[in-house]
């Protein structure tokens, strides 16, 4: 089917398997040159960077562009399939009727031009995106070192030195990567189930931190999304606290006090940004005034009760206080 391409980690020939993106019909323009020994896109890849000395000595100029801007992981992760016509490299019906109904020769049209640029495209876009948002410093940094694979998880550091455990010392079920702290480790899991923010309509992008970021970065519209994005942001950087403090320092911490810290670093920074409505402070206090307490008759107890709606932390707060006669309080 046009338009699915293998990762470049396939263990395929490269002159015939369809794994270049931007490339007609996916595949390269360049003929095996005579004492070329390479017969595997793995071949060209070496300790998760390609070959450019290689590429430019067997390809052409215009393949060698294509290839390089095809992103490496710096995992091994298993080979699969990705649909060039969507977002999320999902196949969807959606886009596969589009593309039939648009013909084989208007689709080659399309990827052609298109397809080479869309990368940088899409990286400039999003890295604009994230210096732009309304959040402290340190979480920008943060989330850059994440979508850059440069934090120090235990597979990460695994790969670079060779030495330790890849898994993880949270769970002990899996490999440690960035997706699975942040999603896969049954803390991150609990930890979203009670956060009031959910992004069930990417779940399926989960398993790849930069295409998950990217449909986050697409599907919040308007104030309201920009409001889930900084919450997510700090939903993040808990979850990746909580996993130091149980490898540091051998403490592990409950899902609930993880989103409970995030929701209120997210409103204390939020209140001290924001700006103050005009003529809060004399409204308040006209308010105020205006509901002076008077003591109850004597042998009576007032209880004076008072309620609040936080829209952002998605709570409400009731407080309830008892009072005397004689202006005692009696309880809380």
């Amino acid at each position: 089917m046009t338009g699915l391409f293998k990762s470049p980690r396939a263990l395929e020939k490269f002159t015939q398997g369809r794994w270049v993106a931007g490339s007609r019909y996916g595949k390269l323009t360049t003929v095996k040159p005579a004492g070329c020994q390479l017969e595997c896109v793995h071949g060209l890849i070496e300790e998760g960077r390609w070959k450019t000395d290689t590429l430019h000595r067997w390809f052409n100029i215009d393949d060698v562009d294509l290839i390089t801007n095809i992103p490496l992981s710096l995992y091994e992760r298993k080979d699969r399939l990705y649909w060039l016509h969507s977002k999320s490299g999902a196949y969807t019906v959606r886009t596969g009727y589009v593309i039939a109904k648009g013909g084989r020769e208007i689709m080659n049209h399309r990827i052609a031009p298109e397809s080479e640029t869309s990368w940088a495209i899409r990286k400039h876009t999003v890295w604009k995106r994230l210096w732009g948002l309304n959040i402290k410093m340190k979480l920008k940094h943060f989330l850059w070192r994440c979508l850059q694979n440069g934090l120090a998880t235990s597979e990460a550091l695994y790969q670079r030195v060779g030495k330790g455990s890849n898994q993880c010392q949270c769970c002990g079920e899996a490999t440690e990567t960035i997706e699975h702290v942040f999603f896969f480790c049954p803390t991150a899991q609990m930890a979203w189930r009670l956060a009031p923010v959910s992004w069930e309509g990417i779940a399926e992008l989960q398993c790849n931190m930069w295409r998950w970021w990217d449909a986050v970065m697409e599907s919040a519209k308007g104030a309201q999304g920009m409001d889930r994005i900084k919450l997510t942001v700090n939903i993040l950087w808990q979850l990746w606290k909580a996993r130091n403090k149980r490898v540091f320092q051998l403490e592990s911490e409950d899902a609930k006090v993880i989103i409970d810290k995030a929701q209120q670093e997210w409103i204390e920074f939020e209140e001290a940004t924001g700006p103050q409505p005009r003529g809060f402070e004399s409204t308040e206090q006209e308010r105020l005034s205006q509901h002076n307490w008077e003591p109850p008759m004597e042998g009576v107890v007032r209880i004076n009760t008072d309620a609040a709606i936080s829209a952002k932390m998605v709570r409400t707060g009731l407080g309830i206080v008892a009072w005397n006669w004689r202006g005692d309080l009696v309880k809380v």
